[in-house]
């Protein structure tokens, strides 16, 4: 079972860092990449739309799960690029989001929206488990 996502608009991500110039980008690694909102292809990309925006991208990682405790490795390797930067986007779930926001004092937002757990039936289409 997977957190299914799609990911924010940008004028939505736009509004949210309005106050932000500089931003650390954080894909997940399982969920997100399963579902193409938040791998290393949209990671790449994203950083490309914010830059588009004016903004500067410090960093980015892909984490192979977000939501459990590789946060912590994931924010300690990555320290000086995160240091740069304003907040940091979350490419992953709304648990993953939360998760990263235990492990550092910066402003973390998300980049998708979690529509629900679901099953891959086929490359691309999801049965819908559990709402949550």
């Amino acid at each position: 079972m997977k957190a299914i996502t799609r990911q924010k608009t940008l004028a939505e991500i736009e509004k949210m860092l309005e106050k932000h110039s500089r931003v650390f980008l954080v894909g997940c690694g399982t969920c997100a990449t399963m579902c193409r909102t938040g791998g290393k292809d949209e990671v790449l990309g994203m950083s490309k739309r914010l830059a588009g925006l004016g903004k500067t991208v410090t960093g980015s990682v892909v984490v192979p799960t977000v939501c459990d405790a590789q946060d912590r490795e994931a924010l300690s390797e990555n320290a000086e690029a995160i240091r740069q930067a304003d907040c940091i986007l979350v490419m992953a779930c709304a648990y993953g989001v939360q998760t990263m926001a235990l492990y550092t004092e910066k402003p973390v937002y998300p980049a998708l929206d979690t529509l629900f757990m679901g099953q891959e039936m086929s490359p691309g289409l999801f049965s819908e488990v559990c709402v949550q």
